[in-house]
């Protein structure tokens, strides 16, 4: 069984790049890519942690990354509501695919009952 590779920083920043596709500034795209793989690495919301976390996942000094954090975090101009108007759709789109996709391939493949 393949073992699933952890997410990059690379690929969370490409990822949110294509989602607010010019709606948002690049650095702050930036900035939100750190703070992504700084939760995921850290598994905690709290801004210190964060900042630990994007430290460790990007080789980064754990002051830095933590004073890059909390700017983030309390930016006025970062409007989260905003921001989900963004993911929001995409997500649930891909979840209606992905649950369409399982749905046809149970029907084809006549596999009926992991359906239920």
């Amino acid at each position: 069984m393949p073992t699933k590779k952890p997410l990059s920083f690379e690929g969370v920043h490409q990822f949110l790049k294509t989602l607010f596709a010019g709606d948002l500034h690049a650095k702050r795209v930036l900035s939100l890519a750190g703070a992504t793989v700084g939760v995921i690495e850290s598994a905690s919301f709290a801004v210190a942690m964060i900042g630990q976390g994007l430290a460790l996942a990007r080789g980064r000094l754990t002051k830095h990354a933590i004073k890059q954090v909390d700017r983030l975090l309390s930016n006025p101009s970062i409007d989260v509501d905003a921001l989900l108007r963004h993911w929001v759709p995409g997500s649930v789109a891909n979840a209606a695919k992905d649950r369409a996709e399982w749905l046809m391939a149970a029907i084809s493949g006549g596999d009926l009952k992991s359906m239920v």
